[in-house]
């Protein structure tokens, strides 16, 4: 007797595809709150003294450094840079190759980079995830 007169016709995914699909619903159902919770406690552009956390560190390291730069100011000169953008704390101490990594967020308002970079940041979660599980099909169907 065949799968499908077995079965009812219907076949079930191999396993290292059903892992992908919990794998996937698992990180949804974990990333729909932290999303939902940063937006909500998203700063509000241009007042660094309100209490609100989310995307502060994108503010302050990301965002307006690379502003200052395109600008032509120095985001490395901590008085100057924080009298003249609305940042809650002085720019760290990165490379300056992370001010040119992000050049493309700092063309864009503050709140669409926001979320571009957010969204940057779990594409690339994605696709590092499904390159390894394509790595590891490629590897479990391999003959031993």
């Amino acid at each position: 007797m065949g799968r499908a007169a077995a079965g009812g016709g219907v076949s079930r995914p191999p396993p290292s595809a059903r892992y992908a699909i919990l794998a996937l619903l698992a990180f949804t159902v974990a990333l729909a709150p932290v999303t939902a919770r940063t937006f909500r406690d998203a700063v509000v552009p241009g007042h660094p003294e309100l209490p609100r956390f989310g995307l502060r560190d994108f503010r302050d390291a990301v965002y307006y450094p690379v502003r200052a730069l395109l600008d032509g100011n120095d985001p490395y000169q901590p008085s100057a840079y924080r009298a003249r953008y609305p940042v809650g704390s002085k720019f760290p101490l990165y490379a300056p190759l992370a001010l040119a990594f992000n050049l493309p967020f700092g063309l864009l308002s503050e709140r669409a980079a926001g979320i571009a970079h957010y969204a940057f940041n779990v594409g690339c979660l994605v696709l590092q995830n499904l390159r390894e599980l394509l790595r590891a099909q490629s590897q479990e169907a391999r003959p031993a």
